[in-house]
């Protein structure tokens, strides 16, 4: 088949999605087209790439991410996208943002990070991750994301469910969603880990968002500190770093010299800290899906991640992580500190983490799968 996917963002968890299924896909011997940034993605994942049309570029400008501009994304990215499926003719074209996907002409597939939510529920969910003098403004794009999610399911052939959660949500809504997780490479061959313990800590848009909660994970050290205060590590922290990141830093003056800045990093430098590191901590308030904990256990690093959020129930079932109240310093601190001092409870989550990516989340048995669905999609049409 010749399947197009859309869109490749650089960094982003639909674009790990992109790549990640753009190879399983490759390797089963089917032809794929992916819309991106081309030049450096082309050299750099071996893949075909087409570059994004200049029309949705300027999109993702600030004047265009505020309401009511915004409202008309999906329009003009399906208006844009036109052009290339009348070029290039795939058989099908699987989406991963909010595109209309009615005019293309062509069978669509979608992955739903979310659902439509009543306003009620977006103010909800906004007032979660948030910050208050931000409140209205999150409010109104919650608000956004389920009329866009609306219109970009109304005209879709069918809807791949991130998790389950999402999946239930859109069935009980009469839309034809199934169920099938991200996929990833497991890997096989793996750099050792470092001799010094090593936590590594990944918000790669803004390391200070609240969503991604790093004041939470650092309070949690500081409590670890008061109680273990000789223990040593350290601590990567990737992502962008905001001007003001040493006015945060103030709190936390004595965890300095434990702490490592790298500001954003390619993915293959990301990959290998990772994969160096023994825990991987994920104190996110809110996720989709949570691509970090996905690349973590398929590196056979140990993960920590939030009771808040519901999405990571499903990853770290049958021991394969662990979970945290990240809202109270001290049980945070009292539930990493063991894994911290305990090396074989480490290699424990370790190996359990891979086993359960290799068992349910490996891209090629994902990929076949989503085979099966392309295909059925295009005989009934």
């Amino acid at each position: 088949m010749k399947i197009c996917l859309y869109p490749y963002t650089e960094g982003a968890g639909t674009g790990m999605y992109i790549i990640e299924l753009a190879h399983a896909l490759k390797d089963l011997g089917h032809d794929v087209l992916v819309i991106g940034k081309a030049k450096k993605s082309a050299e750099e994942h071996h893949l075909t790439f087409i570059e994004t049309p200049k029309a949705i570029k300027s999109q993702y400008s600030k004047l265009y991410q505020v309401p009511p501009l915004s409202y008309f994304d999906p329009m003009w990215s399906a208006r844009s996208l036109k052009t290339i499926i009348a070029e290039h003719k795939p058989d099908i074209i699987h989406l991963s943002t909010h595109v209309d996907p009615r005019p293309l002409g062509i069978p669509s597939v979608v992955t739903a990070w979310d659902y439509p939510k009543s306003w009620r529920d977006s103010a909800k969910l906004a007032r979660r991750y948030s910050p208050w003098y931000l409140l209205p403004i999150r409010i109104l794009r919650e608000l956004e994301m389920s009329w866009k999610d609306k219109k970009m399911f109304a005209g879709v052939n069918l809807i791949i469910g991130i998790n389950q959660e999402v999946t239930r949500q859109l069935q009980q809504q009469g839309l034809p969603a199934l169920y099938l997780p991200p996929g990833i490479k497991v890997q096989k061959i793996l750099p050792k880990k470092n001799s010094t313990l090593t936590l590594c800590f990944i918000a790669r848009n803004h390391i200070w968002i609240k969503r991604k909660g790093l004041a939470y994970f650092l309070n949690a050290l500081l409590e670890i500190q008061k109680k273990e205060p000789s223990l040593g590590y350290q601590v990567h922290i990737i992502g962008r770093i905001p001007w003001y990141n040493s006015l945060k830093l103030t709190k936390y003056k004595s965890l300095l010299p434990s702490l490592i800045f790298h500001g954003l990093l390619p993915r293959d430098e990301t990959l290998k800290l990772i994969a160096q590191s023994h825990i991987q901590v994920i104190p996110s308030v809110y996720e989709e899906f949570g691509y970090a904990a996905l690349e973590a256990m398929s590196l056979g690093t140990a993960i920590i991640v939030s009771k808040e959020n519901n999405s990571f129930e499903e990853m770290i079932a049958e021991d394969a992580g662990l979970s945290v109240d990240i809202y109270n310093a001290q049980n945070f601190a009292h539930a990493l500190l063991p894994l911290l001092k305990n090396k074989k409870m480490q290699l424990q989550y370790s190996h359990n983490a891979q086993t359960k990516v290799m068992k349910n989340y490996n891209r090629e048995v994902i990929a076949k799968k989503l085979i099966e669905q392309y295909k059925r999609v295009s005989n009934t049409l």
